[in-house]
């Protein structure tokens, strides 16, 4: 649902502003799906709340990009490619 889909993002959004360092600024690329699949949104949803609500204060940046899906985003993320 839609509420557990907030949540979901703000749980996340929050999650990120404890785990960086205020003085120095962190980046962060958010690798989604294909642009017409579910979590491409998402991560686009995740990454505007991001530039809105924590860039400001924590100096953190996150870049939601396309990818091919789950098992994309596992090498990705053991490349470290995207976190």
């Amino acid at each position: 649902t839609m509420r557990n889909w907030l949540g979901k993002v703000a749980l996340i959004a929050s999650a990120l502003s404890f785990s960086v360092h205020a003085d120095t600024g962190t980046n962060y690329l958010l690798a989604t799906a294909s642009t017409g699949g579910t979590y491409y949104p998402v991560g686009g949803a995740l990454a505007t709340l991001t530039k809105v609500k924590i860039q400001p204060k924590h100096k953190v940046s996150v870049s939601a990009i396309n990818s091919a899906g789950s098992g994309e985003n596992i090498k990705l993320l053991r490349d470290k490619e995207a976190q």
